[in-house]
C-alpha cells in the first residue's frame, strides 16, 4: 500500500520535511529547473522540477518531497487547467 500524500500550503510545509506531499498553485515562475508557485495561502514555493517535466498550464498539483529549505523536489506535476478554482 501506497503512503498518503497530503495537500499542502506553504505554511504547512515545515511539518512535512522530508515527506512527500501534494500542493496546488499558480505558476508565477519556471526558470530552468525551478518553478515557483503561488499557492492556497498566498504564499510562493519554489519547485525543483524534474528534467522531463510536463507543466502546461498556469495552474498545476505537484507531488513531491519536502526539502529542508522547505522546497519540493517534483515527482510529478498535473496540469489543473488556466482558470482552476474561477
Amino acid at each position: 500500500m501506497e503512503k498518503p500524500t497530503p495537500r499542502v500550503n506553504s505554511a504547512l510545509l515545515p511539518n512535512y520535511i522530508n515527506h512527500s506531499v501534494r500542493i496546488v498553485g499558480k505558476v508565477i515562475q519556471i526558470q530552468g529547473n525551478k518553478a515557483v508557485l503561488e499557492v492556497s495561502d498566498h504564499g510562493k514555493v519554489l519547485v525543483n522540477l524534474v528534467p522531463q517535466n510536463n507543466i502546461g498550464s498556469q495552474y498545476v498539483e505537484i507531488i513531491g518531497l519536502v526539502q529542508e529549505d522547505r522546497s519540493i523536489q517534483e515527482f510529478s506535476s498535473c496540469n489543473m487547467g488556466e482558470k482552476f478554482g474561477k
